[in-house]
């Protein structure tokens, strides 16, 4: 997922108020030899130094394995964890404040999961629509459709065209948010 608010000036500022070498000394013995760091590489099993990090470009190589990058690639390899996570990591290590991020498409974490939220609960409207109709329920019986398989694939039912709508408005849900998600149209 890309994200808006992270500009190339502020992960500039995370990269350069997180010493490489300060960094990846909590997770690797370096040795300082001329201007650059060397180390057994965290990502492969070595006996003989192959990672080496350079204060002057601000990366990591390993010779052996081939892994590098930047100090936010390396937080991202060695805690197992994505893009976003490793800035939060090293934006908390340095002090900095995290810009807001919205997504790519503009909308926040917390606005995508309240659409969620809103089709997971249209469909278990129309789900309790099915259950309660035993006329579908027959006619689903005789099409070989059981009561399992209903229940397994979400099949639901719309008694009319207008009902929905005041059912997800009593659950808090916006008639904006419904014709985002394409629940209903506009006349």
């Amino acid at each position: 997922m890309e994200f808006k608010g992270l500009s190339d000036a502020w992960l500039e500022e995370l990269i350069n108020k997180n010493d490489i070498v300060d960094v990846i000394s909590r997770y690797v013995r370096l040795d300082r030899r001329g201007s650059r760091y060397w180390g057994c590489c965290p990502f492969h099993h070595e006996k003989t130094p192959s990672f080496s990090v350079s204060v002057d470009r601000n990366t990591y190589h390993c010779y052996g394995c081939h892994k590098g990058g930047n100090v936010i690639s390396f937080v991202m390899e060695i805690e197992n964890v994505g893009f976003i996570d490793a800035v939060k990591i090293l934006a908390d290590r340095a002090g900095l404040k995290m810009p807001a991020l919205t997504s790519r498409d503009g909308m926040s974490k917390e606005e995508k999961e309240k659409l969620y939220s809103l089709m997971k609960d249209a469909g278990r409207y129309y789900f309790s629509e099915l259950q309660r109709s035993p006329e579908t329920q027959d006619y689903l019986k005789k099409r070989g459709i059981s009561k399992a398989t209903a229940t397994k694939f979400g099949l639901g039912k719309s008694k009319d065209f207008d009902s929905l709508i005041p059912a997800l408005e009593k659950k808090g849900y916006t008639r904006k948010q419904m014709l985002d998600v394409g629940l209903i149209a506009e006349k």
